[in-house]
């Protein structure tokens, strides 16, 4: 099944971006780097292969998945975080937040997303 992923964007009062294997903002598909149907390496069709994105970072980064998304349809989010993780050569750190929407609106969820934040800061960087 395809995901299409949405990026938050705080500063844009939760504006969502799509992202698909199917070009939204360009006729090249400049922007999709996070469907679920993407190949792990250059397969001739896709665009982006996971190599060419996150196997390109270089700097860490850290992935936050949010349990109950409800612009991401993904049977198994564990599974693509792996995938996504398996190419980044220990640049990418993931996780989800377990009972979380998108927007990790529900305050329940505050501390899981922060403590997260938080920690990742702290063995990433030492703070």
């Amino acid at each position: 099944m395809r995901s299409h992923f949405r990026v938050s964007c705080a500063p844009f009062h939760h504006s969502h971006l799509p992202f698909s294997r199917e070009p939204r903002l360009t006729s090249s598909g400049d922007d999709d780097y996070f469907s679920s149907d993407l190949p792990t390496t250059p397969d001739g069709i896709a665009r982006h292969p996971l190599t060419e994105s996150f196997g390109k970072l270089s700097a860490p980064a850290l992935a936050l998945f949010s349990e109950k998304d409800e612009f991401a349809h993904i049977a198994n989010p564990q599974e693509l975080l792996d995938k996504w993780t398996s190419v980044a050569n220990g640049k990418l750190t993931t996780t989800i937040i377990k009972g979380a929407n998108h927007a990790v609106e529900d305050p329940a969820h505050h501390p899981a997303l922060t403590g997260e934040v938080v920690a990742w800061l702290q063995k990433t960087f030492g703070a």
